[in-house]
């Protein structure tokens, strides 16, 4: 059986391990293929720094990833308890904040320190949300990390400086900075600030989606069927329109029956044994059609030669 020591000493290894690999994050490639860190990096890749301005003097402070990712999820318990107005937080959250920092690292920092370290994450959530809502730009969420094109990006840092090291550089904890500094941003009063940005929106999307899988397919799945029940409306009214349409032809082209029996009862000298036969005869369109193009003087004869071919040399 293990002693506590030797699990505490296995715990810490593990720490020590992943913050290496975190460290990796840091590093980026220029592009002349040249390898550089980045600017919140020592050069070493284990830790970061940051010069504070405590009591007037510039004290630097070592970062390490294993902190970052604990001062991270500190603010994140914070802001679900509520302990944030109008995206600041509270001054009893940074006094219990830095307290649990302190008694966890065994360090003696003053509060001003994760306040530095906040302002350093609120601008990396910044630069990143303002390349999601630039166009070409998108979340991957396999590797953590924004990405675009190389004609993109070389557009944007040209006037962005700043994103340049997100090119190749990972933002493991940007679901939880979007948690943290979703509300106003204390740099910007304007109405606009109190709006989540659209990027943000659609990765809590993605999240959601990643998270709640069955969502997803239910989702899918009502989508698919709007989208059918859409399609058999459409086809619905397509074919009542064109069955309105052969209706108005077929009228248009029809013979009024009423001119028909009107134009056979005007002839002279007809009985109605020789009526009622007409009429039977123009039952059909096509004859009841050549009747009635016929000059009036004619349609008695023409009737007599198809109805009576005897009489035919009848005036």
């Amino acid at each position: 059986m293990k002693s506590s020591s030797e699990s505490v000493n296995e715990d810490d290894a593990f720490e020590n391990n992943h913050a290496d690999l975190e460290a990796l994050h840091e590093i980026t490639i220029d592009e002349d293929f040249t390898v550089s860190v980045s600017k919140e990096s020592d050069g070493g890749g284990i830790s970061r720094s940051e010069y504070e301005d405590i009591g007037g003097s510039r004290v630097r402070t070592y970062w390490q990833p294993t902190m970052d990712r604990f001062f991270i999820d500190l603010m994140v318990d914070h802001v679900q308890k509520g302990h944030q107005i109008d995206g600041l937080f509270r001054k009893q959250a940074w006094i219990e904040m830095i307290k649990s920092f302190n008694a966890r690292f065994g360090t003696k920092y003053d509060v001003d320190i994760l306040k530095n370290r906040y302002k350093t994450f609120r601008r990396q959530y910044n630069i990143v949300n303002k390349l999601l809502v630039s166009p070409g730009f998108s979340w991957d969420d396999f590797r953590l990390m924004v990405i675009a094109d190389d004609l993109a990006w070389q557009e944007y840092i040209e006037v962005n400086s700043d994103a340049r090291q997100y090119m190749t550089r990972p933002v493991p904890h940007y679901k939880n900075l979007c948690i943290i500094f979703k509300e106003a941003n204390t740099d910007e009063k304007d109405s606009s600030s109190n709006n989540r940005s659209t990027s943000e929106l659609d990765i809590k999307r993605q999240l959601e989606v990643k998270e709640h899988p069955e969502n997803s397919k239910k989702a899918k799945v009502d989508e698919e069927r709007l989208l059918s029940a859409i399609q058999q409306m459409t086809n619905a009214v397509s074919c009542l329109v064109e069955k309105r349409k052969l209706e108005a032809e077929e009228n248009k082209n029809s013979i009024d029956v009423e001119n028909v029996i009107a134009g056979v009862q005007a002839l002279p000298d007809m009985d109605d044994e020789f009526i009622l036969d007409a009429c039977d005869y123009l039952e059909d369109d096509n004859k009841a059609k050549t009747f009635l193009a016929l000059d009036v003087r004619l349609r008695r004869k023409w009737l007599i030669r198809k109805l009576r071919p005897h009489n035919s040399c009848v005036d």
